[in-house]
């Protein structure tokens, strides 16, 4: 399945998660997920906390046979966690983003086509990757809805933001 949308840059503000961190293979990512976000969904329901996006999964590695990832639930306020489930902030920063609709295979593709977007646009990425998965009553892996989130160290903001220090500077 082809990607669904152009790529889009926002500024994201900071936003309060409750996390688990795990590691799995790419084989077995499907089951560490859900076994986690019950355990987090069902904290949250004891706390009375509701969660004010989809959760997400944060991929801090791209080995397969050994992923380093956190399953994340945004929240609206900062709670401590339990045991496993820790409080965590994801920064304010700019994102570029693009929907997918498929399975791993056509997400791979994806991020050999989002390095080369990259590179073409001399733009530097983050260390994180989040995997946003909407829910829909089909489960198979083909007809996955997912908002493929990456960190970007010096989009269009950031240069804007630094143009407009510099005409500040100019008027002192």
């Amino acid at each position: 399945m082809p990607r669904l949308s152009q790529y889009i840059f926002i500024h994201q503000n900071e936003q309060p998660v409750l996390t688990i961190e795990a590691r799995t293979s790419l084989k077995d990512l499907r089951k560490v997920v859900s076994v986690n976000r019950l355990k987090i969904a069902e904290y949250l329901s004891k706390k009375n906390v509701a969660f004010t996006d989809i959760p997400f999964v944060a991929y801090h590695n791209s080995d397969i046979n050994n992923l380093e990832i956190e399953i994340c639930f945004p929240i609206n306020k900062h709670i401590s966690g339990k045991g496993d489930i820790k409080f965590s902030i994801i920064p304010e920063g700019e994102i570029v983003f693009c929907l997918i609709q498929g399975g791993h295979l056509e997400r791979k593709h994806l991020y050999e086509e989002m390095a080369q977007w990259f590179a073409d646009n001399k733009l530097k990425h983050g260390s994180s990757t989040y995997e946003y998965f909407y829910p829909s009553e089909d489960t198979s892996d083909d007809k996955t809805l997912v908002k493929i989130a990456i960190g970007v160290i010096n989009g269009p903001y950031s240069q804007k933001k630094l143009k407009w220090i510099e005409d500040f500077k100019k008027f002192r």
